[in-house]
């Protein structure tokens, strides 16, 4: 409706052509997402199918946003490197709470960011499983640096509705990674990701 104001994430088949997604960009699409969580066998993603939708996203200058299940994040990443389109993780990239599977994510986040710009949503504490979201937040600004970190209030809030407030998920972030840093990843990289700057 306000393609000028406003920015979308579109859940696509990977059938979709470069007429389909140019439409979806003038509305204001700038990303696909991939809701994997709970899918079993993410090896789909790096066929011929997957690859070619990834370039035509890339082409429009859109993004990829990878939703997965925790400490499966090391599984996905390959998935990308035949294609140039950069890719947030979402959710703190749900490494899960074994220090081990946090390592492997992390080491699997440096692979993937030599090749392509990589960012981290740090979205949701609560979907963390008992992860500490201000351990993550360092790891990450470690990894990516604070220019490619957003902020996402996870509305409309499908579930753990009873830890919604958006005041409080918004003070969380101040915690995460300082209030100095906190405008810029709400506002600025958010701007610049979804092509507003």
């Amino acid at each position: 409706a306000d393609p000028g104001r406003l920015r979308a994430v579109a859940v696509v088949d990977p059938g979709f052509d470069g007429a389909a997604l140019a439409a979806l960009h003038a509305g204001g699409a700038r990303a696909l997402r991939l809701n994997i969580k709970s899918v079993p066998d993410y090896s789909a993603f790096a066929s011929g199918d997957w690859l070619s939708l990834f370039a035509r996203a890339h082409a429009l200058g859109w993004h990829a946003e990878v939703y997965v299940d925790a400490g499966r994040l090391p599984e996905i990443a390959p998935a990308f490197e035949p294609s140039p389109i950069a890719v947030v993780f979402d959710h703190f990239g749900n490494p899960g709470t074994r220090a081990q599977a946090v390592d492997a994510t992390f080491a699997a986040v440096a692979r993937l960011a030599g090749s392509r710009p990589v960012w981290a949503k740090l979205s949701a504490p609560y979907r963390l499983g008992g992860a500490d979201p201000v351990a993550l937040a360092a790891r990450w600004l470690q990894a990516v640096g604070p220019e490619r970190l957003v902020w996402g209030s996870d509305w409309p809030w499908t579930a753990f509705e009873e830890q919604h407030d958006y005041g409080r998920l918004r003070e969380a972030l101040d915690r995460w990674v300082g209030a100095a840093r906190a405008r810029a990843i709400v506002w600025d990289n958010a701007a610049r990701l979804y092509g507003f700057a």
